[in-house]
């Protein structure tokens, strides 16, 4: 009896130690692939692929801290996990459903062979070669012009899938004040910097120590605001940088957009589809655009000329909310005293 205690013993040893090698063989033969770690404002998600999804299936929804882990503890070795954190705390380390709890985490994914992939590992944010162009121009300053230094240049930025964008970035700063305002602008694949510096569709007063931007892109306008201050260009265009490469995630997200704090007004809304609209022709172009901005009273005045050669005046309160349009036929906008 003994000894075929024995012998079944040492047979159930040989399978268990089979088993656990035939399951060593397969996670080393299955193949491994790129996931990524979302935690937008829907809230966490991890799910197959190299770059993040614009809506998220619940399948891969995250519960809670504990069902990341068991989800990670499944993926195979070698497995590139890509996270962007949209959370970080006082000392810059990402945070994930509460403080403290990366660390645990970046260790289960070492331990687990997982290659826990963040921006300040993959992300590289730096101006191309050959494509910076400087100038000075003049804009309004409360009403009277003033002269400005402004740099246009293409910026190469490295995303968590692997991946390059690229953006036209414009700096422009103010010598005597040393206001400084910029904008950002992905550019699509293939696409490089064509316009002149500065001029491209923006519209720049200064005002109240802040600089203001303003474009037209039907049916909005978009006014972007700085109240900066940098000693110089070079010093402005290093933070800059540093805040492309914080967004890198949600570039690589919008497909090389990401928002930097702009506002948007739906002036479509006031203005007449006659004065929108190039008449008798179903193209969106040529679009209106803005012909001057002015400041008075706490109000914003912008004039803008239309597809048909026509005006139109919109009135803006200080914080951008429309007060009233007005409709100028041809040849019929009134002089300003």
């Amino acid at each position: 009896m003994a000894r075929k205690i024995l012998v079944l013993l040492i047979a159930t040893a040989t399978l268990v130690m089979a088993t656990h090698e035939i399951k060593a063989a397969d996670a080393q033969q299955r193949p491994t692939s790129d996931y990524m770690l979302d935690d937008g404002i829907s809230g966490f998600a991890l799910y197959s692929g190299n770059g993040y999804r614009s809506w998220v299936e619940e399948k891969d929804k995250i519960a809670s801290f504990e069902d990341l882990e068991q989800r990670v503890s499944r993926l195979p070795q070698g497995t590139k996990l890509y996270w962007t954190p949209y959370r970080r705390d006082g000392s810059g380390r990402p945070i994930l459903f509460s403080e403290g709890s990366y660390e645990r985490f970046a260790r289960l994914c070492r331990e687990r062979g997982i290659d826990l992939v963040l921006p300040d590992q993959s992300s590289k944010v730096e101006v191309s070669k050959g494509t910076v162009q400087a100038s000075h121009v003049s804009v309004m300053k409360d009403g009277k012009p003033v002269n400005v230094d402004v740099r246009q240049e293409e910026v190469s930025i490295g995303l968590p899938n692997g991946s390059t964008s690229t953006a036209d970035v414009i700096l422009l700063r103010e010598p005597k004040s040393g206001l400084f305002w910029w904008r950002f602008q992905g550019l699509s694949p293939g696409q490089h910097l064509t316009k002149p510096a500065l001029y491209g569709d923006y519209v720049v007063y200064i005002s109240a120590g802040k600089v203001f931007g303003f474009t037209f892109a039907q049916p909005s306008l978009w006014i972007r605001e700085s109240g900066q201050h940098y000693s110089g260009l070079d010093q402005g265009e290093a933070a800059v940088l540093d805040e492309i490469k914080s967004k890198v995630g949600e570039i690589q997200v919008r497909s090389g957009g990401a928002y930097f704090g702009d506002r948007s007004v739906n002036l479509g809304r006031t203005l007449a589809s006659d004065f929108l609209h190039l008449r008798n022709s179903a193209s969106p172009f040529p679009q209106a655009r803005i012909r001057s901005v002015s400041r008075s009273n706490g109000t914003w005045h912008l004039i803008l000329d239309g597809p048909n050669k026509d005006t139109a005046e919109a009135v803006l309160s200080d914080d951008y909310q429309i007060i009233s349009t007005t409709y100028f036929p041809l040849n019929s906008l009134p002089d300003k005293d």
